[in-house]
C-alpha cells in the first residue's frame, strides 16, 4: 500500500502549484530545495511525506528484498527510482528535511562518503527533470 504509484503523484512537491525547485552541492551531501509562491504548508508536507519514504527505502528494510538499492522501476520512492535517469542511479542515503519561509529543503548525505559525487549527480539531474517535467518521472511507466 505505502509505495502506491497514487500516492507517490499525491506526494509530489511539483504538483503544488508554482513549486520551484534546485538543487546545491554541499561538501558532504546534497541540499534539494522546494519553494512555492502560494500553499506553503502543502509544500512541506508533501516534502516531509517524501522524505519519510526515502529514507525508509533507504534504510535497506524487508519491502523490497532482491531489488537493487538503487532504486525500482515505477520510482515508489523519492529520489532515482527512474531507470530513464540517464543510467545514473541514486546511490543510498540518508534525508533530513528543514521548513523554510516559502517551502522546504532537503540536505541528502551519502551512506558510503565515497558516494558523494555520484549522490551529487543524480540529485542534481533529479531537480533538472521535476523541474521540467513534474510529477511525470514519478509516476513511471503511467504515461506515454
Amino acid at each position: 500500500m505505502d509505495g502506491d504509484r497514487g500516492d507517490m503523484k499525491a506526494l509530489c512537491p511539483m504538483g503544488v502549484p508554482g513549486t520551484q525547485v534546485s538543487a546545491v552541492d554541499e561538501i558532504n551531501g546534497s541540499t534539494l530545495t522546494f519553494t512555492a509562491r502560494g500553499q506553503v504548508a502543502e509544500l512541506q508536507r508533501r516534502v516531509h511525506a517524501m522524505v519519510k519514504m526515502h529514507n525508509q527505502h533507504h534504510a535497506g528494510g524487508d519491502t523490497h528484498e532482491g531489488m537493487p538499492k538503487g532504486g525500482m522501476m515505477g520510482g515508489d520512492h523519492m529520489m532515482g527510482g527512474d531507470q530513464k535517469m540517464g543510467g545514473m542511479m541514486m546511490p543510498p542515503s540518508h534525508a533530513t528535511v528543514f521548513d523554510l519561509d516559502n517551502g522546504a529543503s532537503i540536505k541528502l548525505m551519502p551512506t558510503n562518503e565515497a558516494d558523494l559525487q555520484k549522490l551529487q549527480s543524480a540529485v542534481r539531474m533529479h531537480a533538472q527533470r521535476m523541474q521540467q517535467n513534474g510529477c511525470e518521472m514519478m509516476t513511471g511507466m503511467h504515461h506515454g
